[in-house]
């Protein structure tokens, strides 16, 4: 899609060649923001009743619309029959993705995929754990979330809003502020 916000800076090398004659190159290095529907998408799933369709079977808002930026039930398929949509499903309690569906619209490089039911997911949302599970994380050295330091196998971040949270708050810094540490 194209919400994308870009943003391009230069800096400039200087380079001393072996026959001693400066070269001055330009560096360009260039930041992509997270499309503004992907926040909103995470702010308002909830995997709640549909308040239209209540007296239906399947009336859960399970779906979210990109070109509208609103989630709808799956009585309202024909209204966003010709949209761009996701569809949300519950895996142990949690919203995840199906990562094939997600991926068209979003890089979900980094992010920590879940097998169910022959699909690999993505939680939508980061997962919340008892204290006791986190302490034995602060005592393993496993590869952890970069946001959230959940355990994981083989990512950076564990949940789509956690990379979400990393490439808004921590990613534009690092291309406009060369001294900034990120801390957590």
């Amino acid at each position: 899609m194209g919400d994308a916000a870009t943003v391009t800076t230069t800096t400039t090398t200087i380079t001393t060649g072996g026959n001693g004659i400066k070269r001055i190159t330009p560096t360009q290095k260039t930041c992509v923001g997270v499309p503004q529907w992907v926040k909103v998408m995470i702010d308002i799933m909830q995997y709640q009743d549909c308040k239209i369709h209540s007296n239906t079977k399947d009336h859960k808002l399970d779906r979210f619309c990109i070109n509208c930026v609103a989630s709808f039930c799956s009585q309202s398929c024909s209204d966003h029959q010709e949209h761009d949509h996701i569809k949300i499903r519950r895996y142990v309690y949690n919203d995840v993705i199906k990562r094939p569906d997600f991926q068209k619209y979003f890089d979900c490089s980094g992010i920590q995929g879940y097998q169910t039911n022959k699909n690999k997911v993505l939680f939508l949302k980061r997962r919340k754990d008892s204290q006791h599970v986190k302490e034995q994380q602060q005592n393993m050295k496993d590869p952890c979330c970069n946001i959230c330091n959940q355990s994981l196998l083989d990512a950076s971040y564990c949940s789509i809003q956690c990379k979400v949270i990393y490439y808004t708050c921590h990613r534009f810094r690092l291309c406009f502020n060369p001294f900034f540490k990120l801390q957590l």
